[in-house]
């Protein structure tokens, strides 16, 4: 699965990798292979399979990463650790627009870990948190 995962992030600008299963060490590749692309703007993962682990990668590829725009993370069970690596690498990220991190289990507390990386990033303009257990805090 790896090299024929590799072959769809090759694809295009628009990268659609949703409901394939996505485990944490997939989305580790995944990760790899964003740090230097310049090619995608937008990559939908949702509905997968990958957790804290994964995301952290991710969240480290968004660090490097100039050109995307457009991140779906949404239906996967990311967690707290997750929301926190990517709301730390929302702090650094200068071309995110769009974030879909719905349905993540991400609690009061991973609402607060994004809402603190949003005083500093001044791109992210569409963020989707529905279905995230949040509560009236």
């Amino acid at each position: 699965m790896g090299s024929a995962l590799l072959e769809r992030l090759k694809k295009g600008d628009s990268v659609d990798l949703r409901w394939i299963r996505i485990c944490d060490d997939m989305a580790k590749t995944i990760a790899e292979f964003l740090r230097d692309d310049r090619t995608i703007t937008a990559l939908n993962l949702g509905s997968n399979l990958f957790g804290a682990e994964g995301s952290r990668a991710i969240a480290r590829s968004l660090c490097e990463n100039q050109t995307l725009e457009s991140l779906d993370l949404g239906w996967n069970g990311i967690g707290v650790e997750g929301t926190r690596a990517i709301a730390r690498s929302l702090c650094e990220n200068q071309t995110l627009t769009a974030l879909n991190f719905a349905s993540n289990d991400i609690g009061v507390e991973g609402v607060r870990a994004i809402g603190k990386s949003l005083c500093e990033n001044q791109t992210l303009k569409t963020l989707h948190l529905d279905h995230n257990r949040i509560g009236a805090e």
